[in-house]
């Protein structure tokens, strides 16, 4: 019965093409992800990060708890609410220039600009619960659920998006430090700011270099992953025309991440500098680019306060910010992410579409029974 059975599954496996394996493929990191929202030992790590931020505060920079809680315990509701209301704007401003990247490499039928903001914030929450940028391959399945864009191209068009984010922050960053520190940037900065030019680039050349090492790529790559990686090229390269309108859409969303500082800090009493406050962002950005805690959570928080000190800020001020900062971005993020994300698993499973797509994944990717 076994002998017979197996003919069967191994057809239907040869019969499948490669826009179902993508799609097999898409739902199998969609489960990786669920998997990790889900799994309750997402959580050790995010208290593991805020214990170790704590005793960095209270061993290596002396900052007693008790001294953050009398800064946080008086500070301003509605200017809290209007950071947290300043955060979000950089929701729909980098929706715009998401949009900006797929119609620059062809796609034309996209979802609405508010669609596109919800992938972003599920997008970004995926990323604060897992240390692998899986919201990244989350927004690309989002993006593949709702307007047919191939996933692999999708991925290209946010690899760019991240070198553009990251060029237009180097490029802020240093700007900012030669006006607050006339070049003389802390050690932390200069690091976090040597780290990030590199990686811009490293970035850059290899953009440069993809198309041209295309005969060596066929060559390495397997056959069946042939279209995935065009797909990938075309995003990564095409996508970057209408180059200033890119460096623009990434300019404002940085200085939303500076504003929020300035309205955190005057929410506590401190009145921080647009330059002091943008350095003190751009350095935490730079902390997180490839995050060893989900966010970056633990690792950013230093950054900020060392800036921020440097610049005549008390350091329980400093650090109150720093933990406020994180209020916003992290825990609100959480919060507003996590409702959208479990409403987005509802409907998937509510839909006979994807119920129907995730059995033929599973059929694809479960091995054929062996033969008794």
């Amino acid at each position: 019965m076994n002998a017979q059975a197996r003919p069967a599954v191994a057809e239907q496996v040869v019969i499948v093409g490669p826009e179902a394996r993508t799609e097999a493929a898409s739902l199998h990191l969609l489960a990786v992800l669920r998997q990790q929202v889900l799994r309750p030992r997402t959580v050790v790590p995010v208290l593991v990060a805020i214990g170790g931020l704590f005793l960095a505060l209270r061993v290596f920079l002396g900052i007693s708890p008790a001294a953050i809680w009398a800064e946080l315990a008086d500070a301003n509701p509605l200017l809290l609410a209007a950071a947290v209301g300043v955060f979000y704007l950089s929701f729909p401003v980098r929706a715009l220039r998401w949009r900006a990247l797929l119609e620059n490499a062809g796609q034309r039928r996209l979802p609405s600009l508010s669609r596109l903001t919800r992938m972003m914030v599920l997008g970004s929450f995926a990323n604060s619960v897992s240390v692998a940028q899986l919201g990244d391959v989350y927004r690309g399945y989002l993006l593949k659920q709702e307007a047919q864009v191939s996933l692999p191209m999708t991925l290209g068009t946010i690899l760019a998006e991240r070198l553009v984010d990251l060029v237009t922050l180097v490029a802020l960053l240093t700007a900012a430090a030669l006006t607050v520190y006339r070049g003389r940037l802390p050690e932390q900065g200069m690091n976090a700011l040597l780290a990030g030019l590199g990686l811009s680039i490293a970035g850059m050349v290899a953009l440069l270099l993809l198309p041209r090492a295309r005969r060596l790529i066929d060559r390495l790559l397997p056959a069946r992953w042939q279209r995935a990686y065009d797909g990938f090229e075309h995003g990564a390269v095409r996508s970057l025309r209408r180059l200033p309108l890119l460096v623009a859409y990434s300019v404002v969303g940085w200085l939303i991440e500076g504003a929020t500082l300035m309205l955190l800090g005057a929410a506590i009493g401190v009145n921080l500098s647009t330059s002091g406050a943008l350095v003190a962002g751009l350095v935490a950005s730079l902390l997180s680019i490839e995050p060893v805690t989900p966010g970056g959570l633990g690792v950013t928080e230093p950054g900020i306060v060392l800036v921020l000190t440097s610049l005549g800020v008390a350091a329980a001020g400093a650090s109150a910010i720093a933990l406020l900062n994180r209020l916003v971005n992290y825990a609100s993020l959480a919060v507003a992410g996590g409702l959208l994300y479990l409403l987005s698993v509802r409907r998937d499973m509510q839909s006979p579409a994807r119920q129907a797509l995730a059995r033929r994944a599973v059929e694809i990717i479960t091995p054929p029974p062996r033969a008794a």
